[in-house]
């Protein structure tokens, strides 16, 4: 499993960014919150999906851009029924940094929050036009790399922070407790206790042990880094992997308790919560 620190690596380390098609060509998104220093921002070309920032939760679809800041949890959980495109580009905060000081009125900090929101933005909103525009722009020039593409792909970053600054209402955040790290870095336990225990009863005090946490604590913090809380989130997890096995030839029954749940009822009715639909229906489907 990925720990809830994620580190991204860059195809150029003298230029800290990249940029790239996710499709459900070739998988699905379903990974568990994470961050990572990087400033991430998604834009929806087709399909859709769920979006987790901190403790917010957002239904995503085609036309929708994502940003991310520096340090926001996170996780994207693409629908498996439709055909996902997700345009991803990820750059390090040493892009911005020195643009900011003196133009923004924050101190440089590579663990601050950089661009100043994170949220999702509709392509039909004059600023989402402008983004979208610039987005694609990026892409062309890293996927074509003609001469000079880095100072093109800089000054359209430069751009993506100007319309936000100018366009969105922005928080920025001038620094991040040492607890607050701490607690993500405990989480990672628990998701390691998912990966591995899915199968078997998890209980909330199990969930929080694995985090050294109490229940009511754990319980805030979990919502507050993933959005939904644990019960859901565990739901969400074994329907993901029931989803997978619908494409084999084991029976609802079997997958039912191959993937936790304690009977076929709850697991038709968690799957029709989450899918829309029957376990059998979406197999015929597929």
């Amino acid at each position: 499993m990925k720990p809830l620190y994620e580190t991204i690596h860059n195809p150029d380390s003298s230029f800290p960014m990249k940029s790239f098609i996710r499709s459900s060509l070739y998988e699905h998104v379903f990974v568990h919150p994470h961050w990572h220093r990087e400033i991430e921002i998604l834009y929806v070309m087709e399909g859709s999906g769920f979006q987790q920032i901190g403790d917010n939760y957002y239904k995503i679809c085609k036309g929708d851009i994502v940003i991310i800041d520096s340090g926001r949890v996170h996780s994207t959980y693409t629908d498996k029924e439709f055909q996902n495109d997700i345009l991803v580009i990820h750059f390090s905060t040493k892009m911005l940094i020195h643009a900011i000081h003196p133009f923004f009125e924050v101190t440089p900090s590579i663990d601050n929050a950089i661009i100043g929101y994170s949220g999702i933005i509709n392509s039909g909103m004059d600023t989402g036009r402008a983004l979208v525009e610039t987005i694609l722009n990026i892409h062309r020039e890293f996927e074509a790399k003609e001469n000079h593409f880095r100072l093109f792909i800089r000054a359209y970053i430069y751009e993506i922070a100007g319309l936000i600054r100018r366009n969105l209402e922005c928080t920025f955040q001038t620094s991040k407790s040492c607890k607050e790290e701490k607690v993500k870095e405990m989480l990672k336990n628990t998701f390691d206790l998912i990966d591995k225990h899915y199968v078997n009863d998890i209980s909330l005090s199990m969930a929080a042990d694995a985090s050294s946490l109490s229940v009511s604590h754990f319980c805030r913090v979990f919502r507050k880094y993933t959005g939904i809380t644990f019960k859901n989130y565990l739901s969400m997890y074994r329907i993901e992997k029931a989803t997978g096995m619908l494409k084999n030839a084991a029976s609802i029954t079997e997958i039912s308790f191959e993937c936790g749940f304690g009977s076929v009822t709850s697991f038709i009715r968690e799957f029709k919560k989450y899918k829309g639909c029957t376990p059998s229906t979406f197999r015929n489907r597929h």
